[in-house]
């Protein structure tokens, strides 16, 4: 989970994570990684595509976002 202080945003601190995350996958050679999530909106500024919604197995929120990052 990443999570980003309410004080911090707006500052490109989410941008820095998101560029890290697809830097270090291109770099070991992963052509694609996943996530899931309640948000809506934030990771398809990031290049991020929306799967489907994948049960999970938490109570609070059975039914999540998957999305998908292409490493280029």
């Amino acid at each position: 989970n990443v999570y980003v202080e309410e004080k911090f945003r707006g500052k490109g601190v989410c941008r820095a994570l998101m560029n890290t995350v697809a830097d270090n996958a291109k770099r070991i050679g992963v052509s694609e990684i996943y996530l899931y999530t309640r948000h809506t909106g934030l990771y398809e500024k990031f290049n991020w595509e929306f799967v489907d919604l994948v049960p999970t197995f938490r109570k609070d929120s059975p039914l999540e976002r998957l999305y998908r990052l292409k490493i280029e």
